[in-house]
């Protein structure tokens, strides 16, 4: 059983906190990601033209190192919104420019810059709060 399928299986079995805490993390896990050396692949198209399948690709990422304002969280369900739209379509603008500025905050954020500027990648739908910029789009990386 992989790291992913034993925390799984451990929440679906009603586990308590304490016993979900004591299982090690994955190194990798699958998911969404937008490419830093895609991001003008649309250039000069309407919106309406940019395909979103184009750009958004479906991969093994590292496991992010937790800022110390940060957490883990198991997400058991996620869904397509605008704001994965936009981002697989870099639109208003790509987000690695923001990303790049909110390395500059900490030193745990600049570790974070530093990831997404070495692995040219952007993980996809990494948000809790649907009002948090940051929080819908982070680099990843170790």
């Amino acid at each position: 059983m992989t790291d992913i399928e034993s925390i799984r299986t451990a929440i679906l079995d009603g586990a308590d906190s304490e016993a979900i805490g004591a299982l090690p993390l994955p190194e990798t896990f699958r998911g969404a990601v937008v490419r830093a050396e895609e991001q003008e692949m649309f250039a000069g198209l309407p919106s309406e033209e940019k395909d979103p399948r184009k750009s958004t690709h479906v991969e093994d990422v590292p496991l992010p190192e937790l800022a110390p304002d940060e957490a883990y969280i198991a997400v058991m369900a996620s869904a397509i919104n605008f704001n994965t739209v936009w981002t697989s379509i870099f639109e208003p603008l790509p987000t690695f420019g923001f990303l790049k500025r909110l390395g500059r905050e900490s030193v745990a954020r600049a570790k974070h810059a530093f990831a997404q500027v070495f692995l040219r990648l952007a993980r996809i739908g990494a948000g809790v709060a649907s009002g948090c910029s940051h929080g819908r789009m982070v680099p990843v990386g170790t």
